[in-house]
């Protein structure tokens, strides 16, 4: 097992397929905010809501999905492109996950993009749990839901911060670490809106 993410591990419970579960799709999701650092997605846009909260405030909540806002307006951006690097630094500690976009039925501001992979295969990969696993079916997928909103209200305002708390393969030291850093952020509307 990769070490940086035995490291990670450290911090959970691991005490139940569930939690387990709850624990790799949480470094999926910081490895995922990693990959992204490491392209200019971030001086477009800003990471918030429930996820946001998790990783940066420690809410006791988990949740799948990730929730980006852009920082201005742009019905043009395109997500896909940053699926590949996300695909490349997920493999790079031991992951085997698909990102793909989710084609929308609707006209949508809000563009989504999803990872998936098996559960089992990377509970046994990356927990070292000897099959089968209790509850979990060999051909149950991982999800996790990348949304990012393409027409954000406006007056959002954004503060930055650095998650770099477990991952440091390849890492600068948080000191070094050039602006842009990771934003973060929950656009609101005006009141009256």
């Amino acid at each position: 097992m990769n070490t940086e993410i035995q490291r990670m591990l450290a911090k959970y419970p691991l005490v139940s397929p569930s939690s387990s579960k709850d624990a790799l799709k949480e470094i999926i999701q910081e490895i995922t905010l990693l990959a992204l650092s490491r392209t200019d997605f971030f001086t477009h846009a800003a990471f918030y809501g429930g996820t946001a909260l998790r990783i940066f405030h420690g809410l006791d909540r988990f949740s799948e999905d990730m929730d980006f806002s852009l920082q201005s307006k742009n019905p043009n951006f395109m997500l896909e492109k940053y699926l590949p690097t996300i695909e490349k630094e997920l493999e790079s500690y031991g992951f085997s996950l698909e990102a793909r976009i989710k084609p929308k039925q609707h006209i949508s501001a809000v563009p989504s993009a999803f990872h998936k992979g098996n559960t089992l295969v990377h509970m046994v990969r990356i927990l070292s749990l000897p099959p089968p696993v209790a509850g979990i079916p060999s051909n149950e997928l991982m999800k996790i839901k990348i949304e990012i909103d393409t027409n954000p209200p406006e007056g959002a305002t954004f503060e930055q911060k650095c998650f770099f708390r477990h991952l440091k393969t390849g890492l600068p030291r948080t000191e070094d670490l050039a602006v842009p850093q990771l934003k973060t952020g929950i656009p609101f509307k005006k009141p009256g809106w």
